[in-house]
């Protein structure tokens, strides 16, 4: 298939829908001769911060010469992003010829295999085929019956943080997702744990407890002499002294000790990775849409906080880099979360709101959203039959002391850049992508 038919038969089999469980990855694996059994992995769960995390790890391990596979999920702008090697996606003739291949193994299987689970094996092809020395591995949704739990034991198990997301597949409560995710915890591994999961740690206690694993949990209070500003973080944690992260957002340094504490267990296993190598990458890493600056006047924000813990926390960022300021919010939410908390968030900082329809059947629909938007926030209020329309209303409005942050889902970062773009911006920070 060219490049665009891959892309159009990737579309007809997302019709088929998402399919948690094992059973289909496993045949389809079986018929590949099972990739992923040759490989060594970092495997990545949570609810907030895994793409932040798997950024991290990847950029440290290639600075630290290991070619480094990473496989992320949803894309933002284009399907390639999905699989990286050292940071770069694959191109588009390789990524058609590994779809294809797929494609016509599925064709003999007993039942249709989802999207997700074509490309999950797609990528555990890639990165043998390419010889990774490692792969970041980051789950789709849950843990315990996702796709990517077809692995053998990893070097690492790692858990970001934990919310109430995704309820009616992985649980109504948080000690019920905290479980789906564990679910990625196989015997004799090391266990990586976010500290900031205080009222489900001991969920994984007992998952590592019956695994016979070792838990490492990361130490928020150790990070020391934390200075924070729009273009990075610098921190001391535990005997790395003067870190600067690259990642904009308070919650970011938090992402960064986890991950350097996963780092510390390859060390442990043979992996030559010094601190100069952390520190190196994490002054470079990038990572899409978390809290990322496209542009400084007006101050042009996108941030792919979706549930309420992530809005949360880019509210509280908003509130120390923009102190006493009021916001210019472009809002899109899925009808599946808990949009009266997401409202409720930045209701004390909302200037006027511009409501979008982000790109997913999920969506709630902008002239649905503009009345609880209405109902909920007394600012001026409008929606917009496209993201380009709201964006373009935005930005020119906009003064130059204007702070504009759009947010709500993850599903809307590629339209608003393409929007971002087309009005003639690059970015002066971010340098568009």
């Amino acid at each position: 298939m060219t490049y665009d038919k891959t892309l159009e038969w990737l579309d007809e089999v997302a019709l088929v829908g998402s399919k948690l469980g094992l059973s289909r990855t496993c045949e389809l694996l079986e018929l590949m001769g099972n990739p992923q059994n040759k490989l060594k992995f970092i495997h990545v769960a949570g609810t907030n911060g895994k793409g932040s995390v798997c950024a991290c790890l990847s950029e440290v391990l290639s600075q630290a010469d290991y070619k480094t596979g990473m496989y992320t999920s949803p894309h933002l702008m284009r399907i390639n992003e999905r699989f990286k090697i050292n940071g770069e996606d694959i191109d588009d003739k390789e990524f058609a010829a590994l779809i294809t291949k797929v494609r016509d193994i599925t064709e003999s299987m007993s039942e249709r295999a989802s999207q997700f689970e074509v490309l999950t094996a797609a990528a555990f092809e890639y990165f043998y085929k390419e010889g990774c020395d490692i792969v970041i591995l980051e789950t789709g949704l849950g843990g315990r019956l996702d796709s990517t739990n077809v692995i053998n034991a990893p070097e690492v198990t790692l858990i970001t943080t934990i919310d109430m997301d995704h309820m009616a597949e992985l649980g109504d409560t948080m000690e019920k997702i905290a479980l789906e995710k564990a679910g990625i915890i196989k015997r004799g591994t090391k266990v990586v744990v976010d500290g900031r999961n205080t009222s489900v740690m001991h969920v994984f206690e007992k998952a590592c407890k019956e695994q016979g694993c070792k838990l490492i949990i990361s130490e928020i209070e150790k990070i020391e002499n934390l200075r924070v500003s729009l273009e990075q973080s610098k921190f001391d944690y535990k005997d790395i002294k003067d870190i600067i992260l690259s990642l904009t957002g308070l919650y970011q340094p938090g992402n960064a000790i986890l991950a350097i504490e996963a780092l510390r267990i390859l060390t442990e296993k043979g992996f030559k990775i010094s601190d100069e190598d952390i520190k190196t990458a994490l002054k470079k890493v990038h990572w899409q849409a978390r809290f990322e600056i496209m542009e400084k006047e007006p101050y042009f924000i996108i941030d792919g906080s979706h549930n309420p813990a992530g809005v949360s926390e880019t509210v509280k960022s908003i509130k120390v880099y923009f102190p006493d300021k009021k916001i210019r919010f472009i809002i899109g939410i899925l009808s599946d979360k808990n949009i009266d908390e997401i409202l409720t968030d930045i209701k004390p900082l909302a200037k006027e709101v511009a409501v979008i329809t982000p790109p997913s059947s999920r969506a709630c629909k902008a002239k649905d959203m503009l009345k609880l938007v209405e109902e909920k926030i007394s600012v001026s209020c409008r929606a917009f039959e496209s993201i380009k329309e709201a964006v373009n209303y935005m930005l020119e409005s906009a003064k130059k002391e204007d702070i504009i942050c759009a947010m709500g889902s993850l599903y809307s970062v590629g339209e608003l850049k393409e929007a971002f773009r087309e009005h003639g911006r690059v970015g002066d920070v971010c340098n568009y992508k």
